[in-house]
C-alpha cells in the first residue's frame, strides 16, 4: 500500500465521477491502479514515478476534466449574456456530437433565461427535414473545445453562407467555447470572422478558458510537449524511424519536441510530474500504435492530428467532458477496448474509453 498513491487515485475518481454516467462503470481506485499496471508494463517505472504519474494525473484532469455541474455553471452564465429577447442557437453537428451533448444541457434550464430558437443546419442532417428561414437577431454557437480551430473554421464558413443566402438574417454571432487554444485555432478562424465583420455582422469570440499548445504561447501550456532527449527514447525511434517517411518526418521535426521548461504549466503542479507523464504517455502510445498492424496514419501516440501531413506527436490534450473523452489527448487514456477480443483494441484498457 502506498498512502500517497491511494490518495491520488481516489481524487482522480472524484474528479472524473459522472464521466459517461449511465454508460459504463464509474472509475474506482482499482481501475487506477490497474491503468498504472498497464503503463508499467509497457513504460516501466519506479516507486517514486508511480507517484508522480497518478499525481500528474490528477493535476492535469482536476483543470481539465469538465463535469455536468461545471458545465452548466459556465452556460448559466453565458445564456443571459446574449442579451436578446430573440436568440437562435445554430446546432450544426450530429446529434450525438459534442455540440449535441452542450445543447442537452443547455435544454435544462435556458427556456428559464432566455426565449431561444433552435436552427438545424440541413447540411448536418441525413433527414429530409424542412428549415425555416431564421429572422434571428442574434445567434449563438456552442461546443466544448477548439483545437487546431479547423473544425470551427468550416462552419463559419457555412454560417457566412446561411447569411449570405438569407436563410440566417441576423447581424450578431456569439461563439462560445469552454476552451479555445489560441494560438492554433486563431490563425484559421480570424480571416473568416473579418470576412463576416466586414458583411456588417458582429462576431464575438468568447470561451471560459484560454490555453496553448505551445511553450511559448500566450496563454496556459495544456498539451504534452515532451522533451527532446525522448527522441532517442528506444520505443520511439522503434515506431518513428520505420520505413515510413512520414513518420520519420515527425522524428527529425523540432517542432514535436520541448528545449525548454514550461513556464506557464496549465496541466501539472510540478515539473516532474509533467516530465514523468509525458514520458510515460508517449512510451505507451508509441507501444500501442507499434502492436496494432492496421492503424490509421492520424492516430499518434499523444492523440489524433487533422491530417496526414502533420508533423507532429499528437495535440496532446488533456480536454475531457462528462460526456467523452477526446481524440486529440494521448490514446493511453482513451484508446482500446477489452471485450473487442481478436482486436487491437483488445490489447489496452484505457483509463477513460471513448465513445465511438
Amino acid at each position: 500500500m502506498d498512502p500517497k498513491f491511494d490518495e491520488s487515485a481516489e481524487a482522480i475518481c472524484e474528479i472524473v465521477s459522472d464521466f459517461r454516467s449511465g454508460e459504463i462503470e464509474p472509475l474506482t481506485p482499482k481501475d487506477v491502479h490497474d491503468f498504472v499496471a498497464q503503463c508499467d508494463v509497457l513504460s516501466p517505472m519506479t516507486t517514486s514515478e508511480k507517484r508522480l504519474f497518478v499525481a500528474g494525473l490528477k493535476s492535469a484532469l482536476a483543470g481539465n476534466y469538465w463535469s455536468r455541474d461545471k458545465i452548466r455553471a459556465e452556460m448559466d452564465q453565458v445564456i443571459p449574456g446574449v442579451r436578446s429577447d430573440d436568440v437562435t442557437f445554430l446546432w450544426m453537428q450530429e446529434s450525438r456530437s459534442s455540440q449535441g451533448h452542450l445543447l442537452g444541457v443547455l435544454d435544462d434550464t435556458a427556456h428559464q433565461t432566455v426565449p431561444w430558437t433552435l436552427f438545424m443546419n440541413p447540411q448536418s442532417f441525413t433527414s429530409n427535414s424542412v428549415i425555416d428561414e431564421s429572422s434571428s437577431t442574434a445567434y449563438l454557437y456552442i461546443d466544448d473545445a477548439t483545437y487546431t480551430g479547423k473544425t470551427l473554421a468550416s462552419y463559419l464558413v457555412q454560417i457566412k453562407e446561411l447569411m449570405i443566402n438569407r436563410i440566417l438574417q441576423g447581424k450578431r454571432l456569439v461563439v462560445w467555447h469552454l476552451v479555445e487554444f489560441q494560438d492554433s485555432a486563431r490563425l484559421l478562424i480570424d480571416p473568416i470572422v473579418e470576412q463576416m465583420r466586414e458583411m456588417g455582422v458582429s462576431v464575438e469570440l468568447t470561451r471560459v478558458r484560454a490555453a496553448s499548445a505551445s511553450a511559448g504561447g500566450a496563454s496556459s501550456v495544456q498539451v504534452l510537449l515532451p522533451r527532446q532527449s525522448l527522441r532517442d527514447n528506444e520505443i520511439v525511434k522503434r515506431l518513428f524511424l520505420r520505413k515510413r517517411d512520414r513518420l520519420k518526418a515527425v522524428w527529425s521535426n523540432p517542432e514535436s519536441w520541448r528545449m525548454i521548461d514550461v513556464q506557464d504549466d496549465g496541466l501539472f503542479e510540478r515539473p516532474e510530474q509533467r516530465d514523468v507523464v509525458e514520458q510515460v504517455l508517449l512510451e505507451v502510445g508509441c507501444s500501442l500504435i507499434l502492436r496494432t498492424k492496421e492503424w490509421n496514419s492520424l492516430m499518434r501516440p499523444l492523440g489524433f492530428v487533422s491530417n496526414g501531413k502533420d508533423q507532429t506527436l499528437g495535440f496532446g490534450s488533456f480536454f475531457c467532458t462528462c460526456f467523452n473523452s477526446s481524440n486529440n489527448s494521448p490514446l493511453a487514456l482513451w484508446w482500446g477496448d477489452p471485450e473487442m477480443t481478436g482486436t487491437a483494441l483488445a490489447n489496452w484498457k484505457p483509463l477513460l474509453p471513448r465513445r465511438v
